[in-house]
């Protein structure tokens, strides 16, 4: 990926990709390879091939796998060595993804930061220099990172977001886990399995409220079973350097992981200027009435298609051995299928408007789209949120036959390469 050369530059392109994630790098690199003129800007270097090989579905599952076969090994050396091993997986992940847009003539990769200034026009950022980029499409690809909610204390160098956390310097001997969600489990499954004493912080009366009896039943028994302590009507007062305070009393612990949801990565992208709406979370607002969701501006687009993620296909291919408790393991796994976004196929079916599209880094999910005959309302069945970023406003409308057509390409392109 090179930054900007010159102080001022001016690029024109087919099609805009702004931030390198599963969705982005796919479409960057079938459309590169059909000969569009394509641009992919990230702005964070490591991040290239999107979070989940980064930060997320990958390394998250590779430090899973070393924490299962520890057997007798000492703690604080075997976490040690499980880092750099996940370490040494993402370099080459990461070396991988690179090189498959590198080799494509058509696909122009840029580091910087991006940011609209009309609906067509974005201008990128490194340092002094400064790039325009105008692009008949263009791909919001920029995903989301941890919230931490302000709290006395949220701030303290023992304090973690799922992703500080995977390179900690020590493992703590006494772990507080402030969230009781997917990503609160995983990692509490994961470091009482490394040799950690782990506590988990929910602050609602029932922990799992949002998962059916019998697999909230399983994930406490399995839990439970691995030394896990979970404390309800828990929510976190302040953190300080030796623990946690919450009603339900003290917690004393060297570190303290914060799981307690998503934000947007949508602040520095100056929305406005293109016309596009989000909420009060800054998670961008689209209309779901249709598969081919659009969003405020009459030239950004997104595809809502569910997909098993083929990111943990490849995390579940690299481990090992089978994981029987692997549902709770995976904060992105099979129960929570993940939407990729290829609304940029129009060579075979143009929009009317010269569309563009809006995705986030695999962020956004929908239970499933019931498609019927050409023409027919096509509703949308209970659409998840949260940690999305992407904020629908409606589930239901008709779809014509240009959309439908779309949608079945793509699903089908997709579900060849899961």
């Amino acid at each position: 990926m090179t930054g900007i050369s010159d102080a001022t530059q001016t690029v024109d392109t087919d099609l805009l990709v702004i931030g390198w994630g599963k969705a982005g790098k796919t479409l960057a690199k079938d459309l590169g390879s059909r000969g569009r003129r394509v641009v992919l800007v990230e702005r964070d270097d490591t991040f290239v091939g999107g979070s989940c090989i980064n930060v997320a579905c990958v390394p998250t599952k590779d430090l899973i796998d070393s924490a299962e076969h520890r057997a007798d090994a000492e703690p604080a050396a075997y976490l040690r060595q499980a880092i750099a091993s996940r370490d040494s997986l993402v370099a080459r992940l990461r070396a991988a993804n690179r090189a498959m847009l590198e080799t494509v003539e058509a696909v122009t990769l840029i580091s910087g930061e991006a940011s609209f200034v009309g609906p067509h026009r974005v201008r990128v950022r490194a340092g002094d220099e400064t790039l325009e980029i105008t692009a008949e499409q263009i791909v919001i690809n920029t995903g989301s990172s941890p919230l931490l909610p302000e709290l006395p204390g949220i701030d303290g160098p023992n304090v973690h977001t799922s992703q500080s956390i995977q390179h900690i310097a020590a493992l703590p001997e006494r772990l507080a886990i402030v969230g009781g969600g997917f990503i609160a489990m995983e990692f509490a499954s994961m470091f009482a399995a490394f040799g950690s004493q782990v506590v988990v912080l929910e602050r609602s009366p029932r922990f799992g409220a949002g998962l059916d009896d019998d697999v909230r039943e399983a994930v406490l028994a399995a839990l439970t079973d691995r030394g896990v302590r979970i404390l309800t009507d828990a929510a976190v007062e302040s953190i300080d350097q030796t623990g946690v305070n919450t009603p339900a009393g003290r917690v004393d612990a060297d570190a303290v992981l914060v799981a307690t949801g998503r934000r947007p990565e949508t602040a520095a992208l100056n929305l406005d200027a293109a016309g596009i709406t989000t909420d009060e979370r800054g998670f961008i607002v689209v209309d779901e009435r249709r598969p081919v969701a659009r969003s405020t501006s009459d030239v950004v687009y997104l595809v809502v298609i569910e997909e098993i993620s083929t990111c943990d296909a490849t995390a579940r291919a690299h481990s090992s051995t089978e994981r029987r408790r692997e549902s709770y393991h995976d904060s992105r796994s099979t129960a929570r299928s993940t939407a990729i976004s290829h609304s940029l196929c129009e060579e075979a079916t143009p929009h009317p408007s010269g569309t563009a599209a809006a995705t986030t880094r695999a962020l956004v999910s929908a239970r499933r789209l019931t498609r019927r005959r050409r023409g027919a309302p096509v509703p949308v069945r209970d659409t998840a949120v949260t940690e999305r970023g992407v904020q629908p406003e409606t589930t239901s409308a008709t779809m014509g036959s240009d959309h439908l057509e779309l949608l079945d390409g793509l699903t089908t392109s997709i579900l060849m390469r899961a």
